[in-house]
C-alpha cells in the first residue's frame, strides 16, 4: 500500500526532475497499468501498461506486445475539461493513435493523421495448427466504458484484472475504466451467424472500441469505433472492409458474472477484523454527492465524499511534506485531516489503513477542485 503513490497520503509528490523507485512484493500476476495519482493528470496521458507474468488458464502461442490500451481523448487538457464541462474534439485512441475526423465527421483536420494502430497474425496454413495469440486489453479512459471486439474473430477470455479465470468465449467484452482482460484470439477468422460478417478478400479486419451506454453523452459518427486493424499480410495496407459482428451489446452491463469463475476460489474476509464499526459495515453509510457548492468560487461540479450522512462536508487537508502513511502512530490529528479512529490491534493496522486510504485518497483526488 505504501507504494500506491498518493501524494500526501502514502508518499511525497515526485518533484519535477526527481524520481521515486517503487519496491513491492508481487503477490498476483496479469495485466495492469500505472498512472499518475495527481488530480486528473492521468487523463492527459501520464499512464502506461504493466505486465506481471505468471501461469495461464489456457494455452496460447504468441503474445501481442505491447498491450492494447483504449482511452478517450480530448484536444484540451483534462484539467480544463473538468473545469469547463467540455472535452474538446473528442476522440478514441488505441495505443496512442486515433482519428478525430472519424469520431466526428464534421471536423476538418489540418495535421497528419497516422493510420490506425495495427497488429499482425500469421495466416493459417494447410497441415499446420492454427496459431493462438494472447492480447491484453486495458481501459485507461477518463469517462468511457468500452466494448472491445475484432471483426470475424472470437475472443477466449482467460483472466479478469489480476484473476485467472476458467476460459469462456465471446464475440466482445465490456471493459470498464481501469479494468483489464486477457484474451486469446485464434488466427482463424470465421463468418458471422447466417452469413453475416463475411470474410473480406484482403484479410484485413477492424479492431473496434465502441462506447458503451454507461457514460455516453453524444455518440460518435458512423464508424467512430474503428480504432485498430488486424492484418494477416503487412504488404496489403488497405483499410479493412470487414463488417461488425451483428450481436455485440453496448448496454451498460459488466461481463456476465456467471462466466467469471476464478481458477482458485478466493476467501474474502469480513471487515472489520474485530468488533463492530460505525463506518465499516456494508458501505451504506458512505455517501457521494456530485453536486458542487451552489455559490462561487466553485463554478464547476465537485465530487464530494463524506463518512456519514450526519457529517457536514469538509474537504481534507493534505500536507505534502508529511505523508499520512508515515504518521499512523500519531494520536493528535488535525480535524482537517479527517481521520477516523478505530480500535484495531497493531496486527491489523493494514486493514485500517487500507480503508482509510480508500476514503482519503479520493478526497485527495478531489481536493484540487474544492
Amino acid at each position: 500500500m505504501q507504494m500506491d503513490g498518493v501524494n500526501g497520503i502514502t508518499q511525497c509528490p515526485i518533484a519535477p526532475g526527481d524520481y521515486f523507485q517503487y519496491k513491492f512484493n508481487v503477490t498476483q500476476y496479469g495485466s495492469s497499468w500505472y498512472h499518475s495519482h495527481y488530480s486528473v493528470q492521468y487523463a492527459d496521458g501520464a499512464v502506461g501498461p504493466m505486465t506481471i507474468h505468471g501461469p495461464s488458464s489456457d494455452e496460447w502461442d504468441e503474445t501481442i506486445n505491447p498491450p492494447l490500451i483504449m482511452t478517450d481523448w480530448g484536444h484540451n487538457s483534462a484539467f480544463e475539461a473538468v473545469a469547463t464541462h467540455q472535452l474538446l474534439n473528442r476522440d478514441i485512441l488505441l495505443n496512442g493513435r486515433g482519428n478525430v475526423t472519424r469520431y466526428n465527421n464534421s471536423i476538418t483536420n489540418e495535421t497528419t493523421i497516422q493510420d490506425p494502430y495495427s497488429i499482425t497474425f500469421e495466416r493459417p496454413r494447410i497441415g499446420q495448427a492454427v496459431k493462438k495469440y494472447l492480447l491484453s486489453i486495458i481501459n485507461t479512459s477518463f469517462e468511457t466504458t468500452f466494448v472491445f471486439s475484432i471483426d470475424n474473430h472470437n475472443l477466449t477470455v482467460i483472466s479478469a484484472d489480476f484473476v485467472p479465470i476458467l476460459p469462456y468465449k465471446a464475440s466482445s467484452i465490456l471493459v470498464g475504466i481501469g479494468q483489464r482482460y486477457n484474451v486469446i484470439v485464434e488466427a482463424n477468422p470465421v463468418v458471422g451467424y447466417n452469413g453475416s460478417s463475411p470474410l473480406p478478400d484482403d484479410w484485413n479486419f477492424w479492431i473496434r472500441t465502441q462506447e458503451s451506454d454507461c457514460f455516453r453523452q453524444k455518440p460518435g459518427s458512423d464508424g467512430y469505433e474503428k480504432t485498430g486493424i488486424l492484418r494477416y499480410n503487412n504488404s496489403i495496407q488497405t483499410m479493412p472492409s470487414s463488417q461488425i459482428w451483428s450481436d455485440i451489446p453496448t448496454n451498460c452491463s459488466d461481463e456476465d458474472y456467471s462466466n467469471l469463475h476464478p481458477i482458485l476460489e478466493w476467501d474474502v474476509p469480513k471487515i472489520p477484523a474485530n468488533g463492530n464499526s460505525k463506518y465499516h459495515k456494508t458501505g451504506e453509510e458512505f455517501s457521494i454527492s456530485l453536486n458542487g457548492p451552489p455559490n462561487p468560487p466553485y463554478p464547476y461540479p465537485l465530487a464530494r465524499w463524506t463518512l456519514g450522512p450526519d457529517e457536514p462536508f469538509s474537504p481534507i487537508r493534505v500536507n505534502y511534506l508529511s505523508p499520512t502513511f508515515l504518521r499512523l502512530n500519531d494520536s493528535n490529528w488535525d480535524s482537517l485531516e479527517r481521520i477516523v479512529p478505530e480500535n484495531y490491534s497493531d496486527k491489523s493496522w493494514v486493514r485500517t489503513s487500507a480503508l482509510f486510504y480508500m476514503t482519503v485518497a479520493y478526497k485527495c483526488f478531489t481536493r484540487y477542485f474544492s
